[in-house]
């Protein structure tokens, strides 16, 4: 445990590099919710669509191996999340014209 944490301490700079804007570094030293700047960013970042095109394409698999015919939250199609769900993967679709191409099948 204590060498995953001192990697971890070793590693932030390239943590920061990697994950840019959305990296944030949180002092959880002292017990307690966390501060409202984190937890704004935090909820951005997750209500925001997905951008990565392989992140794309499992969201897109996902749907047709559940069966999802529309995005139609609580309809009989498949589709289980809520109307927020459903309107960030629609955004998510928007956003990556063209979309993202099919695997092959084997």
């Amino acid at each position: 445990m204590i060498a995953m944490w001192e990697a971890c301490q070793a590693n932030l700079k390239y943590y920061q590099q990697l994950f840019g804007k959305n990296f944030a570094l949180v002092n959880n030293n002292v017990y307690g919710p966390p501060p409202e700047e984190i937890k704004a960013g935090v909820e951005k970042f997750v209500d925001s669509p997905v951008e990565n095109p392989v992140g794309q394409q499992w969201i897109e698999d996902e749907l047709e191996r559940r069966g999802v015919a529309t995005l139609e939250p609580g309809g009989a199609t498949g589709f289980r999340g809520d109307k927020k769900s459903a309107e960030r993967i629609q955004k998510m679709r928007q956003a990556s014209s063209p979309p993202p191409p099919k695997k092959p099948t084997p």
